[in-house]
């Protein structure tokens, strides 16, 4: 504990522990105001109206339409996102001669478990390609779902990492404060830290509160995405923080026939490896690297691995020269 104090000085601060009563306090009133009002009772009645009404039937109508007439959907970008994370693990094999693992689960009114941890990605992209939105959401089901599966055929002396992706709030399973309860705790016990995302129109539409403590409770991370580019960005580094640690990551828009700079990071001496990682919606993207020196890395550049698969470019480098790196997409 002495060490701890040591480093984080404000742990002793009057004024933090008088901030931090009054945050705790405020969510005490927060949460018996939420019990007051009968809010997940609410819910449920929600649940069961929008069962009555069909509503779930007219939004898969909604979206087979859109589809037609080629407008993207949430779940279409969603299956994006985790097809980029398939392709991306499947680059991160050959270029760092290390495996990883991917498992499926689906929440809905009964949570469902679609695959064991695997390598084999077509399967896995199979199965992705395959899926619907059904009915209900049972966010805890499959969070249980997912550490069941990592406690069972994981490895915990490496880390894992659940990415959740949620467009609305739970109806079935758990409440909120269960899972805040006993997910986190679980999660931090077999090393695993929750990525969970949520894909909308406004953040209201999200359970964010959820999202949110899921993510700072096990050191992952929270995201509101109303594009797929944000939510595909957001899946791969995520996935790429289990392997290797993140300098900077830049976000952008580049049109048809131009080369912007997209950022530039300083590499220092003495680095193993570097990597780069492009992602993209729609279009074909490339990434121009300069290193330090000035020279422009392509096929030929020494240590230098280029891979593409469908929207995501990887660059690998061993041994990189230190100083400035210039990134810059086309």
């Amino acid at each position: 504990a002495e060490a701890i104090k040591s480093q984080i000085p404000f742990l002793e601060d009057p004024d933090y522990a008088a901030l931090r009563s009054k945050a705790n306090e405020r969510w005490a009133t927060y949460i018996g105001t939420r019990n007051m009002l009968g809010y997940e009772q609410t819910n449920a009645a929600l649940g069961t109206f929008l069962a009555f009404t069909s509503y779930e039937d007219v939004k898969r109508e909604l979206n087979i339409v859109a589809e037609d007439l080629g407008f993207s959907t949430r779940l279409k970008h969603a299956k994006l996102a985790a097809s980029t994370i398939l392709d991306l693990a499947r680059l991160d094999n050959k270029a760092r001669n290390r495996e990883t693992v991917i498992s499926l689960e689906q929440f809905s009114t009964i949570a469902k478990h679609l695959s064991s941890l695997t390598t084999d990605y077509e399967m896995l992209r199979s199965i992705i390609a395959a899926m619907e939105p059904i009915e209900f959401t049972n966010i805890g089901g499959g969070l249980t779902l997912a550490l069941d599966e990592i406690e069972k055929n994981g490895d915990i002396e490496q880390s894992s990492a659940i990415i959740l992706l949620s467009d609305g709030h739970a109806n079935r399973g758990m409440t909120r404060d269960e899972m805040l309860d006993k997910i986190p705790e679980r999660a931090l016990e077999l090393n695993t830290r929750i990525c969970a995302v949520g894909f909308g129109n406004e953040e209201s539409e999200v359970d964010f509160i959820l999202l949110r403590g899921l993510a700072e409770a096990t050191d992952g991370a929270y995201l509101f995405a109303k594009t797929g580019d944000e939510m595909i960005g957001f899946f791969v580094a995520c996935q790429q923080a289990l392997i290797s640690d993140a300098v900077e990551q830049f976000n952008g828009i580049a049109a048809a026939g131009e080369t912007i700079e997209a950022g530039r990071v300083d590499v220092l001496d003495n680095t193993a490896a570097l990597n780069f990682t492009l992602t993209y919606l729609t279009g074909s993207l490339d990434l121009v690297l300069t290193d330090p020196s000035g020279e422009i890395v392509d096929d030929n550049y020494s240590g230098a691995l280029i891979q593409d698969s469908s929207n995501v470019q990887l660059v690998s480098i061993s041994e990189p020269k230190p100083g400035e790196w210039v990134i810059q997409v086309r």
